[in-house]
């Protein structure tokens, strides 16, 4: 471990960053919860049409101008030049309104994050929120003090690397915003799962094949069997509710749909896996569905 991860995890261990994110965590999180169109609203936000998590490609975007400010701010350094100094104030712009989405986005996501995903979240944003106010502090001073402007600019780029850092670090190590889903799991042949009389009606089921959990459910004679982790962060999708053949994942709400997978609401935005379902013998057999 770096310094630099050494630092980051002091701070994310310590009571008074994890109480501010507890405290504003439970502020935020009944937003979305409150009606159709407020979920269909949070769905976007989480990605859920994109079937990808949506904040990644804003911060692309957002990154990519300030980035591109920086590397126009060090050429004025050394040459002045007044249309290049427009074109830089026009990409700092065009950061700080990108921003504003991506900021959005983040805190969507955030706000069904735990322990210390959570923490080092509320650090990331704390940086993020530094390095936007120094980018504002340089664009309004752009026409009166071009050496405040830079000097702004430069200071803004430095914590913006270091919530990159704390970014890139939620994503590959701490796993946030990844699909959190088994590796799929491949059967070519019918596999018998259960004695079919174990099977209860409108009771959602969880069995064990070859290490991988797969739920089933059976509803009017039908079974349905799908992954039983869920995508967004690993939850038990057999404690949580049947609805109209739809599951409601029991840690955040996700909804998916048991006849094909689908997402039906957000967090998650990525699908479950889905199986074909005959009963051979009185067992429960299933294989993976076929395309």
């Amino acid at each position: 471990m770096n310094s630099l991860d050494a630092l980051i995890d002091t701070a994310a261990d310590t009571e008074v960053v994890s109480r501010s994110a507890s405290a504003l965590q439970r502020q935020l999180q009944p937003l979305g919860k409150t009606g159709a169109m407020a979920r269909k609203v949070e769905d976007l936000l989480h990605g859920v049409p994109l079937g990808h998590p949506v904040h990644s490609v804003l911060t692309d975007l957002t990154i990519g101008l300030y980035t591109s400010t920086f590397f126009l701010d060090l050429l004025e350094l050394f040459d002045t030049n007044e249309e290049r100094a427009s074109i830089s104030d026009g990409f700092l712009l065009g950061g700080l309104l990108s921003a504003v989405p991506t900021i959005i986005t983040g805190v969507a996501d955030w706000k069904d994050s735990e322990g210390r995903t959570r923490n080092l979240g509320l650090i990331h944003a704390a940086l993020n929120a530094t390095a936007n106010l120094c980018y504002l502090g340089a664009y309004v001073s752009r026409k009166r003090s071009r050496g405040v402007r830079l000097a702004l600019a430069f200071a803004g780029a430095t914590v913006m690397t270091a919530a990159a850092y704390l970014g890139g670090r939620m994503v590959y190590r701490e796993k946030f915003g990844a699909n959190h889903s088994q590796p799929p799991l491949r059967l070519e042949t019918w596999t018998p799962v259960l004695p079919v009389q174990e099977l209860e009606d409108n009771t959602p089921h969880r069995v064990v094949i070859h290490n991988s959990k797969v739920l089933l459910y059976k509803e009017d004679d039908v079974i349905y069997a799908t992954q039983e982790v869920c995508p967004h962060f690993g939850g038990p999708l057999s404690e949580g509710k049947v609805h109209s053949l739809t599951v409601t994942c029991p840690w955040h709400q996700s909804v998916f749909d048991l006849q094909d997978g689908s997402v039906i609401h957000g967090p998650s935005c990525y699908p479950l896996q889905t199986f074909e379902v005959s009963v051979l013998d009185n067992m429960v057999c299933i294989r993976t569905t076929r395309k």
